[in-house]
């Protein structure tokens, strides 16, 4: 998104987000959201198209991707309340799943997007700094 649109509009795009967890909480959690909660929705979408009406900034691609990154980051959310139950609405155990799972498919999507050559050759690969980094950042 960030590289279509500034950053400015980027906030814009992604004020979405309390409308979308709006609705997919109706939508998959079948919980009802409140009239003042739908007003509200509606100046945040009313702010939206009145941000993007800028000809100098507006880019196409980079509203669908503002718009999209709202969508999964709201999708997040709403998969996390729905699946907490099923760890006994323990986060840690929750974090501990998603660790693992990236762990198991992010090395196959790097495959599969013809990555390995770009880890390959980058200098960060062998620097001691940067793995110091990677695992104080992973405890």
């Amino acid at each position: 998104c960030l590289k279509y649109v500034p950053l400015s509009f980027y906030n814009i795009a992604r004020s979405l987000t309390i409308c979308f967890n709006v609705l997919f909480t109706k939508l998959l959690l079948g919980k009802a959201t409140s009239t003042n909660a739908a007003v509200c929705c509606s100046v945040v979408v009313a702010g939206f198209f009145l941000g993007s009406t800028d000809d100098i900034s507006f880019d196409l691609l980079g509203t669908i991707f503002g718009v999209l990154s709202s969508v999964f980051v709201s999708l997040n959310s709403i998969y996390v309340a729905k699946v907490m139950p099923f760890v006994q609405n323990n986060q840690w155990k929750l974090s501990m799943y998603n660790s693992v799972n990236a762990a198991l498919i992010f090395p196959l999507i790097m495959f599969g997007m013809g990555e390995v050559e770009t880890l390959k050759t980058s200098p960060a690969i062998s620097n001691s700094y940067f793995w110091f980094l990677m695992i104080v950042t992973a405890l």
